[in-house]
């Protein structure tokens, strides 16, 4: 069964025997990045929200994982590869880790002031205000990495993805 040759697979990757995502260079330089900042929970992929992935016939949108009344962002992000989003906990607060890996390190520093272009755009429109609250925010490129680290109350960071105003659509 399919499930049995999963575990299969992942006791031979953990012997060396197979790869693994760590053998992935875009989820390796992803998982340094949360690792780096302490997260205890993380998720990983390479299927970006790009500019097709509001329409209405969208998979996400008519699967339900998307807003149906979603509308991108004023400006898009430059084009990345792969993201990692992870949670963490400080006395200072729950924090959310967003990590968009690129092809080269211009693009990652152009995403950092659309970043948050994008972010100071979300938290000041109405419409369902409260998950995009954000106390405090950290917003940087490291390499082809944009690193964002952000303080909010709620679960802001399922509404940056799926929510009607999600703030890292890219072109």
């Amino acid at each position: 069964s399919s499930s049995v040759e999963d575990a299969r697979s992942m006791v031979d990757s953990g012997q060396g025997k197979a790869a693994s995502l760590a053998d992935v260079p875009e989820f390796n330089l992803l998982a340094g990045a949360l690792s780096a900042e302490g997260v205890h929970s993380a998720f990983l992929s390479d299927q970006t929200p790009g500019p097709n992935s509001l329409k209405k016939d969208a998979p996400m949108v008519q699967g339900g994982l998307l807003h149906e009344d979603a509308t991108p962002p004023k400006n898009l992000l430059r084009p990345y590869s792969a993201y990692a989003a992870g949670t963490g906990s400080t006395s200072d607060g729950t924090y959310l880790v967003l990590a968009l890996a690129h092809d080269t390190p211009e693009a990652a520093s152009a995403n950092v002031a659309l970043f948050k272009d994008n972010v100071a755009a979300a938290v000041a429109t109405p419409v369902e205000l409260a998950p995009y609250l954000v106390d405090k925010m950290d917003v940087r490129a490291e390499g082809r990495l944009l690193v964002a680290k952000v303080y909010a109350k709620g679960p802001m960071w399922l509404r940056w993805f799926y929510g009607p105003r999600p703030v890292l659509t890219h072109q």
